[in-house]
């Protein structure tokens, strides 16, 4: 499961049952083995349920993709909060 929720998220941060399915499917043998993939996918703790989307679509993410937002916000705000955050004229 860890592997389909990390190359998912390496192209989008956040993903449907749809995009999930579609990944899934381009990597199973047989109806078995995809529906076993998307039962352990469903059931990863990785995996984290964001709500529906403007369409009414469940969204989803993964755990290691909140926190790399979580750090780049804390690196946005450090910058923010600097006297002097320009680049050199070079």
């Amino acid at each position: 499961p860890g592997i389909a929720i990390d190359a998912i998220t390496r192209t989008q941060a956040t993903f449907t049952n749809r995009d999930l399915a579609m990944f899934v499917h381009r990597h199973s043998d047989d109806k078995d083995q995809f529906d076993r993939v998307m039962a352990a996918v469903k059931a990863a703790r990785e995996l984290v349920a964001l709500g529906k989307d403007g369409r009414g679509e469940a969204r989803f993410t993964s755990r290691a993709m909140i926190e790399t937002e979580e750090r780049l916000e804390r690196g946005t705000s450090v910058i923010a909060n600097r006297e002097r955050h320009g680049v050199s004229e070079r």
